[in-house]
């Protein structure tokens, strides 16, 4: 699985625009995305973040992150368990059971 295309709607959702901006020619924009030039998100965000999607930009696909290593850096770790932890409240035994079978899948540390 390829994540380039979540790099840019990750991109879009924090900065509020596009990271490849409208361009004239398909020439220009190819230039731009070769070149990896388009503002950095704005203010107010993680490093954690920034870096995330600078690493899902990367020209090469063999540079960008896995699916697996997304969800193994640990500012990741950390969302996720307080996302499952506060699903859990909502959840019956079955559906708890799976999401931590899952967290255990992708070698997420509980309690994390």
């Amino acid at each position: 699985v390829d994540v380039w295309s979540l790099g840019c709607i990750l991109y879009e959702m924090v900065a509020l625009r596009q990271a490849f901006g409208e361009q004239s020619s398909i020439q220009l924009l190819q230039r731009q995305i070769l070149t990896r030039k388009y503002p950095r998100i704005p203010k107010g965000y993680s490093d954690d973040l920034r870096e995330l999607v600078d690493d899902l930009l990367q020209v090469s696909a063999k540079k960008r992150p896995t699916v697996g290593e997304i969800l193994k850096r640990p500012f990741m770790n950390q969302m996720l368990q307080r996302y499952v932890g506060g699903l859990s409240n909502n959840m019956t035994y079955l559906q708890v059971e799976n999401a931590r079978r899952l967290g255990d899948e992708l070698g997420l540390v509980a309690g994390a």
